[in-house]
């Protein structure tokens, strides 16, 4: 199945688990953003040897958190050809929002081609899959916009820099197909909700690559929590979730009788596609894509005529678009019992 199955934990529980591999080769599973011993973290080659073939693992620890988390494999390319999903972990105290029910949304990008032929590929060369390149026509569109003089010297950063603004996603929608919850867009993964409900959905980013900005037309999002921690609540009509990231939001439909939950890739080579229904007959129409945006300057973290040879990077409150990772409180880990893996 594509994704895993979702697993559920509660804060406080001590949990185990059998994982075997009845692969060919050597597989693990590593708990992205669980505190836990080193030893049951999953990482091949630092924390254990991994799951040989035909070996059974077993992993045990105390959940000692709450909220939205996702589990995948960290050997070779498994992950990006599915091995991958969410886990759930019910808080020991009251959460400060209220919901009717929710849904895991799990967004990622698959493709046809092996994942071990898409990285010869880049290494062939970086921009293989990337076909909004840059073009003379785009540089004289700039000299009517700029002048130029300030289009010439942008382009001369960019060169220096060895970077192209339109480097959004080395790989892209030409080979990946985007996935919600294992579903393509001509399927559509669907939620129902009857209206007037409160529903939270957990966004889970298992994609290996891409970026995607989230939004569901005609429905307000309330960001309730990110990477697991509870937040103060904001109301958003859009937002962005990079790779591996968790986002929790709250919505409450009324007016419609379906909402497309949208989530297209930020180089806007593809979307991945639900549906939010009072029926499961009843599809919300697929809103258009945005523009593709170039990158700028500023969202390198540099100012827009500064001198290469003076060129420092700007504290992380400087930098258009980026956000502060959120500090997670590591817990302590005493007391807990510890059956290794792979040792």
């Amino acid at each position: 199945m594509l994704p895993g199955p979702t697993l559920r934990w509660r804060e406080g529980d001590t949990v185990t688990i059998h994982v075997t591999n009845n692969l060919d080769e050597s597989s693990s599973i590593h708990w992205h953003g669980i505190v836990l011993p080193f030893e049951m973290d999953g990482v091949p080659g630092i924390s254990y040897k991994g799951i040989a073939p035909g070996e059974t693992c077993t992993y045990t620890f105390t959940v000692r958190q709450s909220g939205t988390y996702w589990y995948h494999s960290h050997s070779g390319f498994q992950e990006q050809t599915g091995l991958y999903g969410a886990i759930v972990i019910e808080p020991k105290e009251k959460e400060p929002f209220e919901y009717d029910k929710e849904y895991v949304v799990v967004l990622s990008d698959y493709s046809d081609e092996k994942p071990s032929t898409i990285y010869r590929k880049l290494k062939l060369s970086a921009d293989y899959y990337n076909f909004n390149q840059r073009t003379v026509g785009d540089f004289f569109s700039e000299v009517k916009e700029k002048g130029f003089f300030e289009a010439f010297k942008e382009r001369e950063m960019w060169n220096k820099m060895r970077m192209s603004d339109r480097d959004l996603s080395d790989v892209t929608g030409y080979t990946y197909t985007f996935l919600m919850n294992g579903q393509n867009p001509a399927t559509r993964f669907s939620a129902m909700f009857q209206k007037g409900e409160k529903i939270r959905l957990r966004f889970i980013n298992a994609a290996a690559m891409t970026f995607f900005d989230v939004r569901i037309p005609g429905l307000k999002m309330q960001v309730v929590a990110a990477y697991g921690n509870n937040i103060q609540l904001v109301d958003v009509d859009e937002f962005r979730i990079g790779v591996a990231e968790t986002y929790d939001v709250i919505v409450e439909p009324q007016d419609a009788d379906a909402y497309a939950i949208f989530a297209q890739s930020i180089d806007r080579s593809g979307y991945a596609l639900g549906n939010l229904t009072t029926d499961a007959n009843v599809l919300a129409s697929v809103p258009p894509m945005d523009p593709r945006q170039a990158l700028t300057l500023v969202d390198m973290g540099m100012s827009k005529g500064m001198d290469m040879a003076s060129m420092k990077m700007k504290d992380s409150n400087g930098m258009q678009g980026l956000k502060k990772p959120i500090p997670i409180t590591k817990l302590p880990i005493k007391g807990v019992s510890v059956r290794r893996c792979g040792r």
